[in-house]
């Protein structure tokens, strides 16, 4: 009976059809959570969203658009810490370069940390939005050991979709290209 009331109290939150008994001990836990987001806050448990680059996209303008591959959408409210690695290469050296930033459809930008390497030198930056667009330069061309890293934090309101965005620096018959394996990763702080 008593394992009954259990059951019947934390039902809404419980997806599964068979319980072993460490689930049981877990769920004890927030018998008294109303919904899944507070049974995870209680478990400690941390949503983290991300998305991948399957392919390479390439961009001759410095219009800035999302990415088709680093959208994600639903991101529900909360604040995020939002990471992004990228492997730009440009067709051409030092012609057109690189401009991007993060999104948010519904609400608000902390500030990000930015770091690399292009055309074998290393840079760093702060800045105190995550939608400050950050400029490279000197990308180098063919495949190359370039990296872009973009480190820090957003708020979202209600479900949301946080998008990484970027374009060439300067319009060039040339193209810029984030390459694939290139991913962006968001982890709820709170």
């Amino acid at each position: 009976m008593a394992l009954q009331n259990f059951v019947d109290k934390v039902g809404p939150i419980v997806s599964a059809t068979w319980l072993n008994v460490v689930d049981v001990l877990k769920f004890t836990v927030f018998a008294d959570a109303s919904t899944k987001a507070e049974a995870r806050t209680a478990l400690g448990v941390v949503a983290v969203y991300s998305a991948v680059k399957p392919s390479d996209t390439q961009r001759t303008n410095n219009t800035f658009a999302d990415d088709p591959h680093l959208v994600i959408t639903g991101v529900p409210a909360g604040t995020w810490n939002v990471k992004i690695i990228i492997f730009p290469v440009c067709q051409a050296a030092n012609t057109q370069g690189l401009q991007d930033r993060v999104t948010v459809s519904s609400g608000s930008y902390g500030p990000k940390t930015t770091f690399g390497l292009a055309n074998s030198v290393q840079f760093q930056a702060r800045y105190t939005s995550m939608n400050t667009s950050f400029q490279a330069n000197d990308i180098t061309t063919g495949v190359t050991f370039d990296y872009i890293t973009h480190d820090g934090v957003i708020t979202t309101n209600a479900a949301a979709t946080v998008a990484y965005q970027w374009s060439q620096r300067a319009t060039n018959a040339s193209y810029t290209a984030i390459q694939q394996g290139s991913f962006m990763i968001l982890t709820q702080l709170a």
